[in-house]
């Protein structure tokens, strides 16, 4: 799908989806919630650390494995977790169909990270990690990048 076609709020990195349910200035700052779809076979990102934001996932469909820290939870539709600022975390889907989750930000405002990454990640070809890099620094972001091939090899995932 071309961006251009995709409705306001549509987050499209590669073949993780992401659709912005409510932004921050909705809720005074306090909240930003993400709905994402990430299919079989896939790694989001690598593990990561959000320095000023907490985060819970909750599953709506499908399976999905989440590392937080070094423990590593599969949910199933209707279980969560909570992820807080400044511990390390990633999630793929091992499964056999789409997991399709909700990831809830407090405080609110990381929606034009979002904008932002998926304009510097092409569909096809090279991603130019500097400017991920770069970007995710200044929402307070940081990606541990050596994380990414020792999870892909243990849990049969690729990068979306």
């Amino acid at each position: 799908m071309s961006t251009s076609a995709m409705p306001p709020g549509t987050i499209h990195i590669r073949n993780f989806l992401g659709e912005i349910r409510v932004r921050s200035e909705q809720t005074g700052g306090g909240l930003t919630v993400v709905e994402h779809t990430l299919p079989p076979g896939y790694i989001a990102m690598p593990l990561h650390t959000h320095q000023r934001e907490a985060e819970t996932t909750y599953v709506l469909e499908g399976t999905l494995w989440v590392q937080l820290g070094k423990r590593v939870t599969k949910l199933g539709p209707g279980q969560s977790i909570a992820k807080p600022a400044g511990v390390p975390h990633t999630y793929w889907n091992e499964g056999t169909r789409p997991a399709r989750f909700l990831d809830m930000l407090t405080p609110g405002g990381l929606e034009p990270w979002y904008e932002e990454v998926a304009t510097v990640i092409p569909a096809r070809g090279e991603v130019e990690v500097g400017k991920v890099l770069e970007i995710s620094r200044r929402y307070g972001l940081e990606f541990d990048m050596e994380s990414l091939l020792d999870i892909m090899s243990r849990h049969q995932v690729v990068l979306a």
